[in-house]
């Protein structure tokens, strides 16, 4: 593909772009601007020249990038892993996660748009990185969630495809959700947003810290869930939901 010789060249231009080439296949750049060293990242994506699933060693550009960052993608209980090498993103069969040995990716892994990723950088994160692949107008397949409990959740990684912020509150886009189910947003240092339901609606418990009597108190307030930035993800913990998301 010709494009590729230009994207490196371009991919300051624009947040999300779209590069039509010779060969009519149309190829997109998504720029992802976080702070975080873990960031959840969406699919927006097909493969170029095939428009099957992304394949994952080529879906993440590796400007801007560290040698020795790592992708992971978590899929029914089992973590894959791709460390950042010499050569580009390499499958990676030793690192732990939560104390356990991920399993052996396969040689190719694709991954569906709707689906989702989490980049660790051990570099400068103020940095912005890219996702990059073929622009398609069919829309992503729904997403179900696995059914979790109270004592056992169940959890999935999940992004939105689209190159647009998400709202978790418009309507028809996540139909079912049970009344104990949480998403969580990662944020640095382990203090993650956690949004729950109430009154049909998603939402966070926002702290606010005031002086009063000469003493610092905090009180907090529900607050409907701002939309999620185009190209990151979440968590989705199911305590007792089967929601089906309509990207």
């Amino acid at each position: 593909m010709k494009i590729r010789s230009v994207l490196c060249a371009l991919a300051a231009a624009a947040a999300a772009t779209v590069f039509a080439d010779v060969t009519s296949n149309v190829c997109g750049l998504l720029k992802i601007t976080s702070d975080l060293n873990n960031t959840i990242i969406g699919v927006p994506w097909v493969e170029v020249g095939t428009g099957a699933d992304v394949k994952v060693a080529k879906l993440v550009k590796t400007d801007n990038l560290t040698p020795g960052d790592m992708l992971y993608y978590y899929q029914n209980g089992t973590w894959n892993a791709w460390t950042l090498g010499a050569q580009g993103w390499e499958r990676n069969t030793t690192v732990k996660v939560d104390g356990i040995t991920v399993a052996a990716p396969q040689e190719a892994q694709g991954v569906a748009r709707g689906k989702a990723l989490i980049l660790e950088r051990k570099g400068d994160v103020t940095k912005p990185f890219y996702l990059y692949g073929q622009f398609t107008s069919d829309a992503a397949a729904a997403q179900t969630i696995t059914v979790g409990t109270a004592s056992a959740p169940s959890y999935t990684l999940l992004a939105s495809p689209k190159v647009e912020a998400f709202d978790f509150n418009a309507e028809g886009k996540i139909v079912n959700p049970g009344v104990n189910d949480q998403i969580i947003i990662p944020k640095n240092g382990g203090d993650n947003t956690i949004l729950t339901l109430q009154d049909g609606k998603w939402g966070y418990r926002k702290a606010t810290t005031a002086k009063k009597f000469g003493k610092t108190v905090t009180t907090y307030t529900w607050t409907q869930a701002d939309a999620l930035a185009a190209g990151t993800g979440f968590w989705y913990v199911s305590k007792g939901g089967t929601p089906t998301f309509n990207w």
